[in-house]
């Protein structure tokens, strides 16, 4: 770690290169495992060797500077490979989903994984310290990148939260978020930086708490990250399930959690669970503590999206308090509010909310009407979301009757709600 001088002034900490980082904390903990998912391993020596053999080949294919490679690569030992070869590049990734199309200067997928016929030789000479080079790219809704971090950024918050969370070497992150959102890029990341095992399960548990649970016992997992709306499920737990969890040994472990938990709620879960939540880069801890310095919240917050409003017409406004549509399903309301934090990366939802606000768009009016659909268990019109553009509003629609417009022509917007946004909002 050295200090970037200006005209004789000290004005920040640079840090060394994020691959030489991880590089350094493999070499400490080098017969660990680094990575697992199902019966596939890789110790941290061996994700070392994997990862500089895929940095030679793409330093041979010449990647212009600040080049990004995107990544469709399978969670687990293929994907931390990757992420590791390409920081080992000097280049920038970013995460496909599976759907997503290609994007970035080039792809590599599992078949690029092949490195047998690459020399190993001596390891690479590390990229040179740059705080502004970009590291990766976090994909928004479609694939497109919503935000690039430089290492001056990323590092020392990566750096921060890690030892805010007490990860070391010895502890298992169980890796339950998508490695195409937000969060799971920085999972995978915090894990390696601090020698930890990162379990890849092999089922996605995304919604149900028993099932999560049940996971982390399994894996040994000591850092875990649970939904706002799995942890509230969580308070209908019953007395035996909260004498397991106590026998289990979870008061010692760190459950990651999101900062929009109120601290009354927070502390009932803790009490109900013994689950000791940790909120993700809570940035409104005094400046004392370390956690303070990540500015990890921060980082992954993409800018705020405001649609396109036609000529003529004031911006969409929520429906307010006294707008509410009475007799709703509060259950329904949830379940909305819980697809949408899923579908757009965004917490603390409320009731009121205007979708398009939020930052959705058409693609992702897409994505939360087939995610409510399989919640509830029945089809939804994809159109709703345009016509009832609260989850308030949206829960109301779905108490009645209502059809899909197959002409391609948007129903007239009913009494009371916002105008649909035009073909622009697509982005």
């Amino acid at each position: 770690m050295g200090l970037h001088m200006t005209s004789a002034r000290v004005t920040s900490v640079v840090f060394p290169p994020l691959y030489v980082l991880l590089g350094r904390r493999a070499r400490l903990v080098p017969d660990a495992v680094a990575v697992t998912r199902a019966d596939t391993s890789l110790t941290y020596r061996e994700l070392l060797y994997r990862a500089t053999r895929l940095s030679r080949l793409l330093r041979a294919r010449d990647l212009s500077s600040g080049a990004l490679v995107g990544l469709r690569l399978p969670p687990g030992p293929d994907a931390a490979t990757g992420i590791l070869g390409v920081l080992g590049a000097g280049a920038a990734f970013t995460v496909l989903g599976p759907d997503d199309p290609p994007y970035g200067d080039m792809v590599l997928d599992s078949a690029d994984l092949a490195l047998d016929h690459v020399p190993f030789q001596v390891p690479l000479p590390a990229p040179p310290a740059d705080p502004e080079r970009p590291v990766c790219a976090v994909a928004g809704p479609g694939g497109r990148p919503s935000i690039r971090l430089v290492e001056g950024d990323l590092t020392p918050a990566l750096l921060a939260e890690r030892d805010a969370l007490d990860l070391a070497p010895g502890d298992t992150v169980l890796h339950r978020t998508p490695l195409h959102e937000t969060f799971g890029v920085v999972e995978v990341l915090l894990s390696l930086l601090s020698g930890s095992r990162l379990a890849v399960p092999d089922l996605p548990d995304h919604d149900d708490i028993a099932t999560a649970l049940d996971t982390m016992t399994q894996q040994h997992a000591t850092h875990t990250r649970l939904s706002a709306a799995m942890l509230l499920d969580s308070l209908a737990l019953s007395s035996i399930t909260a004498f397991h969890l106590l026998r289990a040994g979870f008061s010692h472990k760190v459950v990651w959690t999101t900062p929009d938990l109120d601290p009354v709620t927070r502390a009932r879960i803790e009490a109900r669970t013994r689950f000791p939540l940790r909120p993700i880069a809570d940035n409104t801890a005094e400046p004392s503590g370390t956690a303070a310095a990540t500015g990890l919240a921060r980082l992954l917050t993409p800018p705020p999206f405001a649609p396109p409003v036609e000529e003529g017409q004031g911006p969409a406004k929520p429906a307010g308090p006294s707008q509410a549509h009475a007799g709703v399903d509060a259950t329904v309301v949830r379940a909305v509010i819980h697809c949408w934090e899923e579908v757009l990366e965004h917490t603390g939802v409320t009731a009121h909310d205007d979708f398009f606000a939020l930052g959705g768009n058409s693609l992702t009016a897409v994505l939360v009407t087939d995610a409510v659909a399989r919640r509830l268990g029945h089809d939804i019109p994809v159109d709703l979301v345009f016509r009832h553009r609260t989850p308030a509003a949206y829960a109301a629609a779905l108490a009645t009757p209502h059809r899909t417009d197959r002409t391609g022509t948007t129903p007239a917007p009913t009494q009371g709600d916002t105008v649909p946004p035009t073909e622009g909002d697509a982005s």
